[in-house]
């Protein structure tokens, strides 16, 4: 008596897709990994260190925002808005030189 089943994958599939998903995983790693070393860069160039979200919620009820009188601060050769962020062109610039390395 034969069976026929319907939406199965052979052996060779499985394999298949599972190597596909380790190479999405190391490449997704690799990202991750220059992710890592552009935020490292970027806090070295603007003497500021990310915090952690539990840290950085610590943070907002301890102490209130610091207001200034601009919009804009400079620091190290970068312009930081209010929130401390760059604008994208600086950051187009920071990643150029990154690249370079």
């Amino acid at each position: 008596m034969s069976i026929m089943m319907t939406r199965t994958t052979s052996a060779k599939e499985l394999d298949a897709l599972k190597l596909q998903l380790e190479a999405l995983n190391h490449a997704l790693q690799e990202k991750d990994n220059q992710i890592v070393y552009l935020m490292n860069k970027l806090d070295r160039m603007t003497g500021k260190s990310q915090m952690s979200k539990k840290d950085e919620s610590v943070s907002k009820v301890s102490t209130p925002p610091k207001e200034t009188s601009s919009k804009e601060t400079l620091e190290k050769g970068f312009k930081l808005n209010a929130d401390g962020s760059i604008s994208t062109i600086q950051l187009k610039e920071l990643i150029k030189e990154a690249l370079k390395d």
